[in-house]
Formats: C-alpha cells, sequence, structure tokens
C-alpha cells in the first residue's frame, strides 16, 4: 500500500505546523505506542506493517488549530484497506454482534436521533430522500427506512454491500455513482479517514439538494494533544488511531470545514412544553447549546 507526506494541513492549506508528538515505526517504543492507541483491532494489523522505517507525526496547524497525522496511505492505499473483505467477520455475523451488543436502550435513543434528524428537513419523512455516506451496516438508514423515508448508501466494504444489498438495500460503492440529489445527507465517523477531507465534504455536499440537511460526525479531538502525551485522565475516549484516524476535528474546525464546503450549522430545535416544566425546557435549552459549541456531532444546512 502506497503512502505519502501530508506536511501541508489539509483544512486551510497552511503551511506552518507545530509537530505535537514524532516517533519511528520501530522497536519495541512503537510496538506499545500502536497497541494503546489502536488496540487490537483488525486494521492496525494490516495497516501498520506498511509504514516500517517510517515516522508517525501528529501536527497541528498554527493557522486553524486543525490536528493531523503527516504520514499516511494515499487514496488507493485507504479504499484497498477499507475494501478488504477479510477486515469483515462477515456481514451477518458482524450485525449479528452489533446488535448483541445494541440494548433496547440504545435502539429508542438511535429511534430518536434520527426522528430529530429526518425532522430537520421540514420535509414530510414518506417524501424526504436520505444519503448515508460510509453506511456500514445501514443501522442508521435502516432506521430512517422504517419510518418511511427513501434511504441510499455507500459503503466500500464488499461483504457489507452484499448484505444490505441482498435485504433489498439500495448500496452502491463510490459516491460517484449515485447520481441523485437528496433531502438529507450523513456522513458519520469518515472524514477522520481520508487524505483530503475538504474534497470530500464537498463532494458529499454536491449530492444535497438546496437547503437539504448534511450532518457530519467525528470523533472529537478536544483532548487529542493530551491523549497523544498519555496524560489524559484513563476515561477519555482516545480519538488517535495511528494510520487511521488521519484527521482529528474539534466543534469550531468541524464547523469550519462545513463553511468551507458551502454550508451552515443549524441549532437543534429547543423542546418547550408543559411535560418538561420550567427546569426541564431551560434545561433542554442550555444542552442544546452546549451540543452546539462542543460537539463533533453536527447538524448543517446547505445554501
Amino acid at each position: 500500500m502506497p503512502t505519502l507526506e501530508r506536511p501541508d494541513c489539509p483544512l486551510c492549506k497552511a503551511s506552518a505546523a507545530q509537530e505535537l508528538y514524532r516517533i519511528n515505526c520501530q522497536g519495541g517504543e512503537w510496538e506499545s505506542f500502536a497497541k494503546h492507541h489502536a488496540g487490537e483491532e483488525p486494521a492496525r494489523k494490516v495497516i501498520i506493517p506498511h509504514f516500517a522505517g517510517q515516522s508517525f507525526s501528529y501536527l497541528k496547524c498554527k493557522s486553524c488549530s486543525f490536528l493531523w497525522q503527516g504520514c499516511v496511505l494515499d487514496d488507493q492505499g485507504m479504499a484497498d484497506l477499507y475494501a478488504r473483505p477479510e477486515d469483515d467477520l462477515g456481514y451477518a455475523e458482524s450485525l449479528r454482534a452489533y446488535q448483541t451488543r445494541s440494548s433496547r436502550q440504545r435502539g429508542t435513543r438511535l429511534a430518536m436521533r434520527v426522528a430529530q434528524t429526518l425532522a430537520r428537513t421540514n420535509a414530510n419523512i414518506t417524501k424526504v430522500k436520505v444519503l448515508d455516506f460510509g453506511c456500514g451496516f445501514g443501522v442508521w438508514f435502516r432506521m430512517a427506512a422504517a419510518m418511511g423515508a427513501d434511504c441510499t448508501g455507500v459503503e466500500l466494504s464488499e461483504g457489507r454491500r452484499a448484505g444490505m444489498s441482498a435485504a433489498g438495500i439500495r448500496v452502491f460503492k463510490e459516491l460517484s455513482d449515485v447520481n441523485e440529489s437528496f433531502d438529507l445527507v450523513l456522513s458519520d465517523q469518515v472524514i477522520e479517514h481520508v487524505v483530503d477531507p475538504v474534497q470530500s465534504v464537498k463532494e458529499l455536499v454536491s449530492k444535497a439538494k438546496p437547503g437539504a440537511v448534511v450532518f457530519l460526525g467525528t470523533p472529537s479531538s478536544r483532548k487529542a494533544s493530551s491523549v497523544i502525551r498519555n496524560t489524559a485522565a484513563s476515561n477519555t475516549y482516545n480519538p488517535i488511531r495511528p494510520f487511521i484516524h488521519i484527521n482529528s476535528f474539534t466543534n469550531q474546525t468541524l464547523k469550519k470545514i462545513g463553511r468551507i464546503a458551502g454550508l451552515q450549522p443549524i441549532r437543534a430545535q429547543a423542546k418547550y412544553g408543559y411535560h418538561l416544566g420550567v427546569l426541564g425546557s431551560v434545561k433542554n435549552l442550555l444542552a442544546n447549546e452546549w451540543d452546539f459549541w462542543t460537539k463533533t456531532a453536527i447538524h448543517f444546512r446547505k445554501a
């Protein structure tokens, strides 16, 4: 798998960067680092050998504060990695494993999030056209389809595509294969993996109708600088996966990439009502504001 260096900021293209961390990809110290930050996930065992003799670097843009990994697989290498059938447990087995981990409470929360996101389109749910880019097992848009939405997925993994196609779900390998426009476009846990996130988001936005809702979700890198130095609290989510999570977003940089692509972030609609009471309504309003200014799961609207 071919590699490339990204010395310039992938977000604003500035060339001035602060190197937060660098380590040679060999020896015991590297093995310990890679295992700590990537665990036993299959992708680590496939991808890391390709970087033997090179360096892992973690950079911060001095202009926009974006965080990224310098040496990465190129576009074809990334596509080959995520399309590998041997990385799948098999569609049915993986989906059963996911469902085993998913509690009824989690399913209820997912259903609420799906319904709230569909409602943001301001259209009749049965007329909403949804595109899920990097749809995985299709869990999100299966829920949306059950609510009446017209759903299309894009997924690199051949095993997952085959499973969804067998279930009658419309799914494509590449975004370029999709020749429609949509009321709602989602990309959840995807753009942290791509070499050129700005270009990827622009291509995604091109599939959205004017006025459509676009959702971008990534792991939060708000504490990444501490995590990379192993100084963060033990319960802090680790957003760093060497050569896998190659882009690290904060709330501010995720909003920035949206604006570059012609999007404007939108707030959640605050919930009021007698059933919530005054205190409940205030708490809901504050929670919505907290999410809007801190989370890396953001809804945008296309102009």
